[in-house]
């Protein structure tokens, strides 16, 4: 289990209602449990949980994920994130 989860800091957390929706146009899936609180599941399996008061966001690496591919797989959807976050 080494490896799989990540942790984003965004700057401008009042972002994350668009990138939401970004993803949500991209394929990824809303599966939220409460409010305060969005996690989506992208086609690949990962998750993204996304806390908009703070802008925190955590990366979870699908399980099946090659340990060796998950540091790379981590770094593609960081910068995902980055870039949507930029605008």
């Amino acid at each position: 289990m080494k490896d799989m989860l990540w942790r984003i800091m965004l700057p401008q957390p009042q972002r994350i209602p668009q990138i939401i929706r970004d993803l949500e146009a991209q394929g990824w899936q809303q599966r939220s449990r409460i409010p305060a609180v969005s996690e989506l599941m992208g086609p690949d399996g990962h998750i993204l949980v996304m806390v908009p008061r703070s802008g925190r966001v955590q990366i979870r690496i699908h399980y099946l994920t090659a340990k060796a591919q998950r540091a790379g797989c981590a770094q593609r959807v960081h910068d995902h994130v980055l870039q949507l976050a930029s605008g």
